[in-house]
C-alpha cells in the first residue's frame, strides 16, 4: 500500500469513527438516579394514558403532588384529582403512584430520557408493563 493510500485509509477511519461517535452521542440517554434527583423536584408532568384521560401535576420535592385528570372528548366531560407520590427508585427509574377517585388507581416506574426539546420523556425500555401513551417533564 502506497504512502497516499495510507493517509486516505486513516483519515477514512478516522472519518468514521466521528461519525459514529457523534451518532452515538446523538442516541437519548437515559438520567442517572442522581440526575433524576436533580431533574424531578418541582417538575410539571403532561401525560395520557391508554383511554386519551389527559392528567397533570408538579412534583413536590417531599415526593407527594396532586395530581388533576380530564376527561378526553369522546367522553362525557369529567375532571377530577387525587393525591399521589413519586420516588426514584434503586434501578434510577422515576416512580409514580396515584389513587384516583373515579379512575383506576395508577402504578408504574420508568427511566426517562432528556428529549430534544429540553423536556424529558420516557425511555423506549426498562419500564413496567404499564407507563402513560405520552408523557412529558418539564422543569
Amino acid at each position: 500500500m502506497t504512502s497516499t493510500n495510507r493517509v486516505a485509509a486513516a483519515a477514512s477511519a478516522v472519518l468514521l469513527a466521528c461519525i459514529a461517535s457523534s451518532a452515538w452521542a446523538d442516541e437519548p440517554q437515559k438520567l442517572s438516579k442522581d440526575e433524576l434527583m436533580q431533574v424531578i423536584p418541582d417538575s410539571k408532568v403532561l401525560s395520557t394514558g391508554a383511554r386519551g384521560f389527559i392528567r397533570r401535576w408538579t412534583n413536590d420535592p417531599s415526593g407527594s403532588f396532586v395530581a388533576n385528570w380530564e376527561a378526553p372528548p369522546q367522553f362525557r366531560h369529567g375532571t377530577g384529582n387525587a393525591q399521589g407520590t413519586w420516588k426514584v427508585n434503586d434501578k434510577g427509574q422515576y416512580c409514580v403512584h396515584i389513587e384516583w377517585e373515579k379512575l383506576q388507581a395508577e402504578g408504574w416506574c420508568a427511566f426517562l430520557q432528556k428529549t430534544g426539546d429540553g423536556k424529558y420523556g420516557i425511555a423506549d425500555e426498562g419500564h413496567s408493563t404499564w407507563v402513560p401513551t405520552t408523557f412529558e417533564l418539564s422543569k
